[in-house]
């Protein structure tokens, strides 16, 4: 991984963390996201996360469950309904699994 991509993931990273913190209030998607601004236009090709999943746009990570949660809250407080303390759980747990995906695919340090 070079060091572009690498900053890129460590920028997205530091995005998840404040996603686990806000998981309502925090955007996500390509517009917000580090190794998107860098590879989209490419078809995901060279990010990390293709890499892992061999996929684009983050099928086969944690997002796309994290993205349905989010949008189905959002909604609800939309339409003036508060959202259950389970689906706001579920919205954290969730956030905090793409969180722990994205730290699972910082290079492994090398031993001298």
């Amino acid at each position: 991984m070079n060091d572009l991509t690498r900053d890129a993931l460590e920028e997205s990273i530091k995005h998840w963390k404040e996603v686990v913190a806000e998981p309502v209030r925090t955007r996500v998607g390509p517009a917000e996201c580090a190794l998107c601004t860098m590879f989209w236009g490419s078809g995901c090709n060279g990010c990390p996360v293709h890499e892992r999943t061999g996929q684009i746009s983050c099928v086969g990570s944690p997002f796309d469950k994290f993205y349905d949660a989010q949008s189905t809250v959002r909604w609800m407080r939309e339409r003036g309904d508060a959202p259950s303390p389970l689906a706001l759980e579920n919205l954290v747990k969730l956030a905090k699994a793409e969180l722990k995906f994205l730290r699972s695919l910082r290079p492994r340090k090398q031993k001298k």
